[in-house]
């Protein structure tokens, strides 16, 4: 798991890990193992990320003076979206909901213009054929891309 991690933190995939061993001599992973890894640190990530969230959304809370978790309370807030890389060509952005009082942010969402596994599959079988739209039928559910127009759009993206 320390491997998978490792490699994802570099921003490199099952291939870049592959050619890895085959240079160091080790037993090569298979992708499917791989993947099982990069789902189960995916879910530590989000679980972490999901309770450091509830953690901020409370603070946030008691800095307005409610002291309740159901309560509704009026807070200031700033939206603000960028990119991964400069200027209007990114697939990769993230919006983010800022407090005004204290400065955290209490909501993200990361928008991608891109699905590497839909890239793949359309190189393997073909965008126009009857086994894309067969497959794609029952990924669409899974598909990363959240964001469809322009990447200027994003930091403007409605909710």
């Amino acid at each position: 798991m320390r491997i998978v991690q490792g490699i994802l933190s570099l921003g490199l995939g099952c291939s870049a890990l592959e050619k890895f061993c085959m240079n160091m001599n080790l037993n090569i992973m298979s992708s499917r193992t791989f993947n099982f890894y990069k789902k189960k640190i995916l879910g530590g990530h989000l679980f972490a990320a999901n309770q450091m969230l509830c953690n901020i959304r409370k603070d946030v809370k008691e800095a307005y003076g409610s002291r309740n978790d159901n309560d509704v309370v009026d807070i200031g807030v700033s939206y603000d979206g960028s990119w991964l890389t400069r200027g209007h060509t990114s697939n990769i952005g993230i919006g983010c909901v800022i407090d005004l009082l204290t400065g955290f942010v209490i909501d993200f969402e990361v928008m991608s213009k891109r699905c590497e596994e839909c890239q793949q599959t359309k190189l393997a079988l073909g965008e126009d054929t009857a086994e894309f739209h067969f497959w794609y039928e029952g990924h669409r559910d899974f598909c990363s891309i959240t964001h469809v127009g322009s990447s200027g759009s994003i930091g403007s993206k409605q909710q």
